[in-house]
């Protein structure tokens, strides 16, 4: 049979063309010898595939990654000599011993770390089929295209694709003749090799689309086909075209399971169009069909795992939405799912999808600020990780996993007990900087760093108060972020992550009234929301963050340069705020925030003493959370804020001499206060309320009665640690102001009205 040069190969590269190409389809049976070479080269191949998805995967230890690094770097090395037309015969015999030495070295690794555990059945599946694909393709490939692979398994993965790629157009062509199922099964030789390329960045998304669609022309009826091509073209936001593919995915599914999955497809391409509704209700269908796959069935694992995937993208929706109970509802069904799994079986896989729905939990939970529940899905989260790292203690990949649990958990805990956060943060950050050590390009590993010294720079700054060890740390975690999003603009998630640095590090800018740069920072926050607001076609989650930069942008302005200037972005910030509302009726959350945008303006029109224009204000933000507060009457922050647009009607109140209305409304706020104070005893925030509303109202009454009430409540506060270090001074003022006002001789007195309760105020 004969041989093909390298030379020829590197013409077809160039050209598309072989001289001797045209009998492919009557092509010589091969020899014993020749199969067993081509066989040896498939086995090189699929070796060198999975080696690079357990890397890719962190799977096994470091001294292991590290020797399939220099297996890949020798192999480079190697590949050079052969591409030397200059080399000897002798030198050639060489190189290709010591790629014998490597594949079989290779190999040994591969089978050591498939018998393990951290090698899930999905991906032994996965490795399974690309080798019987590749397999497939080097037996039954022409002389040219097999010798091409022989270049490619030797590491010549450029000249190799490219020949494999152009023949394969080219075979393709003539073989259409015999059918179109040939003509795909050609086609996706280099499709199959295009998503490695793809893995290693050696191709684009959009090129490895071009590969998959001229395979899917060729054979329409290739039903994984059109799945992958649809997720591809919705990497790449081409919507149009994704939605054509997954319509065709749904048309040549032939099991039920195949057809739920397309139809959830389907959703995604919807959602992504827009049509919520439309994605919700294929969803919902998608489930429903994959409910009805009995236990039984060959394919009911797949349809459980089919299930939680549809499962977390409804979650997710809900949360966009706002409506996070209704998310935590998805979730909670899916984490049953999980834990279900999880206990059948001891497959890691299987434990760290349970990770990722307590993590999508807990941030429901968060987000509906219900502390209790997300603590309690926070430290499930951390357990889990830590059972999975005891099954080995050296995978970096579990190891992140539990160094994330730990990040999660103190960023929860680092108003609330700060003690243990400062422990988490500590142990997380050694593991994040311990990974990046040992894999300086991954990105995640970097992001990884990076909140974590945020987290740092938070500790630092809440428990020390030193400003220049808080900066360094918060301008190494920014430089981090900043890095990830120039690396890769289009990632949401890591704009999100600098947008949130960006918001804390303005935060202890603005503490020490450093307003300019404060307002530099939150600019460039609200730049990073506007992006990705600008893709929304409906109002939802990134507009509400632009509305929550624009809050803090105002404020940081008004006390920078005045109530005018800030006024352009109080404006637009109400805007939104109504416009979410509208957008969401029957939603409390939409409703939460404008009534807290609406104090925020009452305050800042009150410093600017229109207490006229802040009595509207604050009266709009009282009947705004009233509606928020019957909607749930359990929403313990529509309560505080409600208090809070009472205390600023009876200032405002005060200032307009309208003292009975001043009594009246800070009776109401006080009461409210109480009622937190009760149902959260050891809550700083709750006390810290009450003394504050107590001490402006000392200073308005200015008499025993007034100062003796908040100095007691502030000396209650201290006794049970629960007085913040930088408010002393208002206990010292309060006991000085109390010196000061000696109580009145005793008099014949009546008993004091009672206060009265929330629900009165709700009633006036």
């Amino acid at each position: 049979m004969r041989r093909v040069t390298l030379a020829a190969l590197l013409a077809t590269a160039m050209t598309g063309s072989v001289v001797a190409a045209a009998p492919v389809l009557a092509a010589p049976q091969p020899s014993r010898d020749i199969r067993a070479d081509r066989r040896a080269t498939a086995e090189s191949i699929a070796a060198q595939y999975a080696a690079e998805q357990f890397r890719a995967a962190q799977i096994g230890d470091e001294t292991t990654r590290q020797l399939l690094a220099q297996n890949e770097a020798q192999r480079r090395r190697i590949a050079a000599v052969l591409r030397d037309a200059r080399a000897t015969a002798a030198q050639r015999d060489a190189a290709k011993a010591q790629l014998a030495q490597l594949d079989a070295q290779l190999k040994e690794v591969n089978a050591r770390l498939l018998a393990t555990q951290q090698a899930g059945d999905e991906l032994k599946a996965q490795l399974r089929e690309y080798q019987r694909q590749i397999t497939d393709a080097v037996e039954n490939a022409s002389p040219e295209v097999a010798a091409a692979y022989e270049l490619y398994a030797q590491g010549d993965r450029d000249t190799a694709y490219e020949v494999i790629d152009r023949l394969s157009q080219a075979e393709a062509a003539a073989a259409k003749r015999a059918g179109e199922i040939r003509a795909g099964a050609l086609m996706r030789r280099p499709a199959v090799l295009s998503m490695d390329r793809k893995d290693r960045g050696e191709m684009t998304t959009a090129q490895v689309i071009d590969a998959w669609a001229r395979a899917q022309a060729a054979d329409p009826e290739y039903h994984r086909g059109w799945i992958d091509l649809t997720n591809l073209q919705m990497e790449a936001g081409r919507v149009g075209d994704a939605r054509r593919s997954a319509e065709e995915a749904l048309r040549t599914a032939e099991t039920e399971v195949d057809k739920a999955i397309s139809s959830g497809l389907i959703g995604d391409v919807m959602l992504a169009a827009g049509d919520v509704n439309g994605a919700r209700k294929r969803w919902a269908d998608g489930v429903l069909a994959l409910d009805a796959v009995p236990a039984a069935s060959p394919d009911h694992d797949k349809a459980e795992e089919a299930t939680m995937a549809i499962l977390d993208r409804l979650g997710d929706l809900y949360s966009d939405e706002y409506d996070y109970a209704a998310a935590a509802g998805v979730y909670t069904r899916e984490i049953g799912i999980a834990r279900s799994r999880a206990a059948a079986s001891d497959a890691i896989g299987r434990q760290r999808d349970l990770l990722v729905a307590l993590a999508k939990m807990a941030d429901a939970y968060g987000a509906a600020e219900n502390p209790v529940e997300q603590k309690k899905a926070l430290e499930e989260l951390l357990a889990v990780s830590a059972r999975v790292l005891a099954t080995s203690p050296g995978n970096l990949a579990y190891l992140r996993d539990y160094s994330m649990a730990e990040l999660k958990l103190a960023d929860f805990l680092i108003t609330r007990d700060r003690p243990r956060a400062r422990t988490l943060i500590a142990d997380g950050l050694a593991i994040a900087r311990r990974i990046a050590a040992a894999d300086p390009t991954s990105a995640q590993a970097k992001r990884d760093v990076a909140v974590a010294v945020g987290l740092q720079a938070g500790l630092v700054w809440r428990e020390q108060g030193q400003f220049d060890a808080y900066k360094a740390l918060m301008q190494e975690s920014l430089k981090l972020h900043r890095e990830l999003v120039a690396s890769d603009p289009s990632n949401e998630a890591a704009r999100q992550d600098l947008a949130l640095r960006l918001y804390d590090y303005s935060q202890a800018l603005g503490a020490r009234e450093d307003y300019a740069g404060a307002r530099v920072a939150l600019e460039e926050q609200l730049g990073l929301y506007r992006q990705a607001a600008a893709s929304q076609t409906a109002y939802g989650h990134d507009y509400r963050r632009v509305a929550g930069s624009l809050a803090a942008l105002a404020l940081v302005v008004e006390r920078q340069s005045g109530l005018a200037a800030a006024k352009p972005y109080y404006d637009e910030m109400l805007t939104l705020r109504r416009k979410l509302v509208a957008e969401n009726l029957g939603n409390i959350l939409p409703l939460k925030d404008l009534g807290a945008a609406l104090i925020q303006l009452g305050d800042a029109q009150g410093d600017a003493a229109d207490w006229t224009a802040a009595r509207a204000s604050y009266r709009e933000a009282q009947e705004i959370l009233e509606k928020a507060f019957e909607i749930d009457k359990t929403d313990s922050a529509a309560f505080r804020d409600l208090g809070m647009a009472h205390q600023g009607l009876g200032l405002a109140a005060y200032y307009l001499r309208e003292d009975a209305e001043v009594f009246r409304e800070f009776r109401y706020a006080e009461a409210i206060f109480d009622q937190l104070i009760k149902a959260r005893p050891s809550d700083p925030e709750a006390r810290r309320d009450l003394w504050v509303l107590l001490f402006k109202f000392a200073r308005m009454a200015d008499d025993h009665d007034a100062w003796s009430q908040v100095t007691n409540e502030l000396e209650r506060a201290r006794s049970d640690g629960l007085l913040d270090p930088a408010d002393e001074k208002f206990l010292i003022e309060a006991r000085k102001q109390l010196a000061a006002h000696p109580a009145p001789p005793p008099t014949a007195t009546t008993a004091p009205a009672a206060a009265p309760s929330p629900s009165q105020g709700q009633d006036r």
